[in-house]
């Protein structure tokens, strides 16, 4: 009851003033440039050239300059990239960089991406994406995200609302649905604070000037726990957990954009029932939230 009535205020007063003020404050400081780091792994051909579709659809129509690095892990992803790419007529404004990764994890592959945005020397007007290689922005997401970072120099990072495309349908969609509208009253009540319990890996947008940090880049890339008796456990995942904590700890203001979507192609995992994979990815997603409330 006390998130449902935080989320309410965010929602109907919050919010709409914040998005009111931003869409028309004459001196917001404009954005000189985009990167956009993409992490993807065995993404399917399909699912692959619809992320990159809808990525440089919102690039062009946000008319800033991006650049995308893209991690990629063969060179038939690299082709279809650039095919991708070929479809929109190589657009100068969308520069793009092809990594392959090293095959130890999504935490390597987006240091060695960060690290080649800051050999560009960018300027403290640029912003980076971090986008999950499976996530497609819904039109005008990226143009209508920007004016939050023109308006508020304080404003460190942001996310947005989340749903979900299940291609098997039945009870797992409905189940998906039923998830992410509990992930939207959460994140409403949370950013009524200011601040966030987590800046998803899905899509969320920083500050240039913070992920190409030294500290940033390393506590995304070695984060890791002390435990009692196994000792130094280094994580494989969550790398969205880290990236988040480096900021909440230096108390800098997030925000949740509720008006926003990035679209998820889900699945639950594979070689599971309907019982077990939502078990599975309930004990993973409270699993993640019990350890950043501490």
């Amino acid at each position: 009851m006390t998130h449902l009535a935080r989320a309410i205020l965010f929602l109907k007063l919050r919010f709409p003033r914040l998005r009111h003020k931003a869409e028309r404050d004459v001196n917001a400081r404009e954005v000189s440039h985009i990167y956009a780091v993409v992490a993807s792994y065995n993404i399917p051909k399909q699912h692959f050239a619809a992320v990159y579709r809808a990525l440089f659809a919102n690039a062009i129509e946000a008319k800033i300059p991006m650049t995308v690095v893209a991690s990629v892990t063969s060179h038939s992803d690299q082709n279809l990239l650039l095919a991708v790419y070929e479809e929109f007529g190589c657009p100068q404004a969308i520069e793009i960089v092809v990594q392959f990764q090293k095959g130890d994890g999504k935490r390597s592959a987006l240091a060695m991406a960060l690290r080649a945005i800051a050999r560009r020397c960018p300027d403290n007007k640029t912003l980076t994406i971090m986008l999950d290689g499976d996530i497609v922005l819904e039109p005008r997401a990226l143009s209508r995200c920007l004016p939050f970072f023109r308006a508020d120099p304080e404003l460190a990072a942001l996310t947005t609302n989340n749903d979900a495309v299940v291609p098997a349908g039945g009870l797992a969609a409905d189940w998906y649905a039923l998830r992410h509208a509990q992930r939207h009253l959460l994140m409403s009540s949370l950013s009524l604070s200011g601040r966030l319990l987590v800046l998803t890996g899905r899509f969320s947008i920083y500050r240039t000037a913070d992920t190409i940090c030294p500290e940033f880049i390393r506590i995304l890339e070695c984060d890791r726990i002390q435990h009692w008796r196994l000792g130094s456990i280094k994580f494989l995942s969550g790398d969205d957990k880290s990236s988040w904590f480096y900021l909440l700890r230096q108390h800098r203001k997030m925000l949740y954009v509720p008006d926003v979507k990035a679209y998820g192609i889900e699945a639950l995992p594979p070689g599971t029932s309907f019982a077990s994979g939502t078990s599975k990815l309930m004990f993973r997603w409270f699993g993640n939230m019990i350890r950043t409330n501490g």
